[in-house]
């Protein structure tokens, strides 16, 4: 039986222990969040302070991260999908599919927070972090996370406003914050 994991304290140990190479993968593409789930396999199987932790990447599972108790479990003890962006230069539709972002920039509204009824409005094909909260809420398993890698370099465009201002199921926590990365993760309840 497993012991009960401090997930949000193991996600900002993950992000700590990366942090001295996740800068040179900002500006890489395609390959940015590819390599955020190879460092996390790396991670949680040869790494991490409490010993071994399970974990596969969408190319053994259909989610991003899939934790589990041993490599033989059947059922997955949390999931976790990944968006990396930045401040600027990124398609508004990386949001929700869509490239009206005018309901989630404007900051005199305070905080847009999408909820599973926001879930079904993202675009059906288009790949977008509301997509992945979509993916997350039909998810059966205990625990689900969505985490935003937020290069902070810049000013922010039209885009970098609104990724900043909206939240998904509440309010995200920042599991690390150290310049130019921060990174929000939401457990998807």
């Amino acid at each position: 039986m497993t012991t009960k994991i401090d997930w949000m304290d193991e996600f900002s140990r993950f992000f700590a222990w990366c942090q001295p190479r996740l800068p040179e993968i900002l500006e890489a593409g395609g390959a940015r969040e590819v390599w955020v789930q190879g460092e996390a396999h790396r991670y949680f199987r040869h790494h991490r302070t409490g010993g071994p932790l399970c974990l596969f990447t969408n190319s053994h599972d259909r989610n991003d991260l899939a934790f589990y108790e041993t490599d033989d479990s059947t059922k997955p003890l949390a999931l976790a999908e990944i968006k990396l962006f930045g401040l600027h230069g990124y398609y508004n539709k990386n949001l929700t599919g869509y490239s009206d972002l005018r309901p989630y920039a404007a900051p005199r509204r305070g905080r847009f927070v999408f909820g599973p009824a926001h879930a079904g409005r993202c675009h059906p094909t288009e790949s977008s972090i509301l997509k992945d909260y979509k993916k997350l809420l039909g998810e059966e398993c205990g625990r689900r996370f969505l985490f935003l890698v937020l290069d902070t370099r810049g000013t922010a465009d039209v885009f970098g406003e609104a990724i900043q201002n909206v939240d998904f199921g509440r309010r995200g926590v920042v599991v690390h914050d150290h310049a130019p990365v921060k990174v929000t993760c939401w457990e998807v309840r």
